[in-house]
């Protein structure tokens, strides 16, 4: 046991003379190393700043300038950067006021709402209903020649108007 001890002891822990015997280190890794630390240093500064500008980059398309509208529920069209946008409040529904299409349900509500929606049915061809992409299979035929026709956004007022308490009982006593 004390033979093998004593190998131990005269065993040469850095042959060659290679490294530094007070750090125990050869000079060979710890370049190495240290090279293999700075390259990935250096990857993960150039990958941050590569993300940092693509964030940057993105940022700036989606701020709202003069010559950038929001195309959020917009469809897209070639003509969209010669279209002006004005906001119209005359009609608009405030606090202070409403539009003759809003606020407590009366009498000339009522009438200025049946008059917008008066025309809801109109005769149109049987080649405009083929170019809309209408069936022809369930179509109702005018008398008079042509189809029947409405356009969807007349249904969808009358079945939000459907779903909104109106106080008709309410009106109906007054």
């Amino acid at each position: 046991m004390n033979a093998s001890i004593d190998g131990l002891e005269t065993q040469e822990l850095l042959p060659d003379g290679k490294g530094d015997v007070k750090t125990g280190y050869h000079s060979s890794h710890s370049s190495d190393r240290c090279k293999s630390r700075v390259i990935s240093r250096a990857y993960i500064f150039a990958l941050h700043g590569v993300l940092v500008i693509l964030a940057i980059l993105l940022w700036r398309q989606t701020r709202h300038n003069d010559g950038c509208i929001s195309v959020k529920d917009k469809s897209w069209s070639p003509v969209n950067r010669f279209v002006k946008y004005e906001t119209n409040d005359r009609l608009a529904p405030t606090y202070q006021r409403h539009s003759v299409y809003s606020g407590i349900p009366t009498d000339e509500q009522d009438k200025a709402w049946d008059t917008l929606i008066e025309p809801t049915f109109f005769n149109v061809s049987r080649e405009e209903l083929q170019r809309a992409g209408e069936s022809m299979e369930e179509v109702v035929e005018a008398s008079d020649g042509g189809y029947l026709a409405a356009l969807g956004v007349y249904h969808e007022i009358h079945c939000l108007a459907s779903r909104i308490p109106t106080g008709e009982a309410s009106r109906a006593k007054a």
